[in-house]
């Protein structure tokens, strides 16, 4: 596993969670339900990794 805190334009970073399992690879940008990460730095951070935004989930902690 892998956590990385991607910053953008906004003082908030958002969260990206890496998970390897049986050759696959899961991607989980999770935040808090006070403060979710901002929508432009997501949408970002889904065209660079070039990922379809069903793959990615949103989880809250």
């Amino acid at each position: 596993m892998v956590v990385l805190m991607v910053y953008g334009e906004t003082a908030e970073p958002a969260t990206l969670i890496l998970h390897g399992s049986d050759g696959q690879t899961r991607f989980s940008i999770a935040g808090d339900l006070s403060q979710r990460a901002d929508r432009k730095l997501v949408a970002s951070i889904k065209e660079a990794l070039d990922i379809k935004a069903a793959v990615i989930c949103l989880t809250f902690t």
